[in-house]
């Protein structure tokens, strides 16, 4: 439970017995949010922070400083791996849901955002404000995640002189082949080639290589 008493308390859900007190807060707790492991809890406060508690003992494990405003509300990702809370100030935030490191900050509200909740796959944050609108955010829970996506969006393949340019081996990354996020597809129709090597001879050779076969790279 949350209070307006600077606390937020663990409680024994079938006897009513109390558990814990967690202390640390300096103004009032509004919300509170156990990771889906059940091993923390998530609490937000008008002081401006969020706090990570170990849920069994009620030990402080981070303080979440970055907000200006009031915190009104954390929830924790699918996996438990990130925390999201949200702020008077008009953004909401991530966090990393072990250490309590600051991730990003989501900037596009007009004013305050009173509450956040993760897609069920973690890949999308919704957030809702006082300016009457929601938004819909795309998290990336790793860095390839964020890779993959830029491929998708902008992806640009060296050209072969560039690859002698910079040192590198004369074949391609199989995507510039295949296209991006399409590396395992097996039928080339599927394919969708980026520039320079959306040519017959570079899918021919690519499906010669994947046969067992040492083919000449094309020169064209």
């Amino acid at each position: 439970t949350a209070s307006r008493d600077d606390t937020s308390r663990l409680w024994d859900a079938a006897s009513g017995d109390a558990l814990a007190v967690l202390q640390g807060h300096s103004d009032n707790v509004v919300s509170v949010a156990f990771s889906p492991d059940g091993t923390r809890l998530a609490t937000a406060s008008w002081d401006k922070t969020a706090r990570l508690w170990d849920a069994a003992s009620g030990e402080a494990l981070a303080a979440l400083r970055g907000h200006s405003r009031e915190v009104f509300s954390a929830a924790f990702s699918p996996d438990g791996t990130r925390l999201a809370t949200t702020s008077w100030d008009k953004t909401a935030r991530l966090w990393h849901a072990a250490s309590g490191e600051a991730l990003a900050v989501l900037e596009g509200h007009s004013d305050g955002v009173p509450s956040v909740a993760f897609s069920p796959d973690g890949t999308r944050l919704a957030t809702a404000s006082e300016d009457d609108t929601a938004r819909l955010w795309r998290v990336f829970r790793t860095t390839q995640d964020l890779i993959d996506a830029a491929k998708e969006e902008l992806p640009r393949c060296l050209t072969p002189d560039q690859r002698a340019q910079f040192y590198l081996p004369p074949e391609p990354e199989r995507w510039c082949v295949t296209g991006a996020g399409r590396e395992a597809e097996p039928d080339p129709t599927q394919w969708r080639p980026l520039r320079p090597y959306h040519t017959d001879a570079w899918r021919d050779s690519l499906l010669a290589k994947d046969r067992g076969e040492e083919p000449e790279l094309p020169t064209q």
